[in-house]
């Protein structure tokens, strides 16, 4: 199995066709209307917030993923004594190319490695309880509140227009924002700020136990900032991805093993915006956890 296929387990694939990256916010298979798929909630109306959790990849991989920690997230929205359903979830246009970049051995160095790690929120007019693992109804709202996190979901979408998998933390530990460096910015990401923005807005949680997510952080040494544009970085940076590009492999200790093999003294987490910035960070082993916890600001269920 090559690399991008192991590294699926940490991100979901999905089938569609995309709008022009110019169309920030795209919704798909409409079922309410096909003209008008987006039609704003009466505000009187009501609707059962879910959080949605599912193993990554789970069609091909089945629950190997759930045993990483490894899952896809996103928020639904089921109105009460009513047809509308909705499903909003973040993924990347393309997913190969967002989690480990097209590395050319031959193109001039400082232009060796393409990335394509553009996102887009999809707003789907329904959702398929059967295809979750884990459904967790954590609110009941009003349409003005889904109204309102549909237009936060616009915004969300315009200011974070790039998918990044892996963020760098000094520890994993509760997650200090003092100890991050870089955060990440996935489907996990997304749900979650949909929680915060709804908390934000007072809302009443509904849930018995508190809902999780995953973290997968580089833990290690604070990153340096590099540049393409410097011959010596960009010689590191494109051979510590084409370690990747090497070899098929069957497991993830394999892939582990081969990067340990080449001795890379810097991993590298692309800037996203500038493409010719990254950020180094010192190899160490291991170099990666995967950490699901409650998302610990929220409210303790009520007894």
């Amino acid at each position: 199995m090559h690399f991008l296929a192991i590294l699926a387990v940490v991100v979901l694939i999905l089938n569609v066709t995309l709008a022009d990256n110019t169309d920030i916010l795209v919704v798909r298979a409409p079922i309410l209307s096909a003209l008008d798929p987006w039609v704003p909630a009466h505000p009187s109306d009501q609707f059962r917030v879910k959080y949605l959790l599912n193993p990554l990849m789970k069609e091909k991989y089945g629950n190997i993923t759930s045993q990483l920690g490894a899952y896809h997230a996103a928020i639904g929205f089921e109105q009460i004594n009513g047809p509308r359903k909705w499903t909003l979830e973040l993924v990347a246009d393309h997913l190969d190319q967002a989690v480990i970049p097209d590395v050319d051995m031959h193109a001039p160095i400082q232009d060796s490695v393409k990335w394509q790690d553009h996102l887009q929120v999809y707003v789907e007019n329904h959702y398929d309880a059967t295809q979750w693992d884990n459904i967790t109804d954590v609110a009941t709202v009003d349409g003005t509140m889904l109204n309102e996190v549909y237009a936060m979901t616009k915004d969300y979408n315009t200011t974070m227009p790039y998918y990044r998998l892996l963020g760098a933390a000094k520890t994993a530990g509760d997650l200090d924002p003092k100890d991050t460096w870089i955060s990440a910015n996935n489907c996990q990401d997304y749900a979650e700020d949909v929680l915060k923005f709804m908390q934000s807005k007072h809302v009443t949680w509904t849930y018995t136990v508190r809902p999780t997510r995953d973290y997968i952080f580089y833990i290690g040494a604070k990153p340096v900032e590099c540049t393409m544009n410097s011959p010596y970085w960009a010689a590191r940076i494109r051979d510590y991805f084409e370690i990747f590009h090497s070899a098929d492999f069957k497991s993830i200790e394999e892939v582990f093993a081969e990067v340990a093999k080449a001795h890379p003294r810097f991993a590298f987490i692309v800037d996203g915006i500038d493409k010719s910035k990254y950020y180094a960070i010192p190899w160490h082993d291991p170099y990666v956890e995967f950490l699901v916890k409650e998302i610990g600001w929220m409210p303790e269920p009520k007894a």
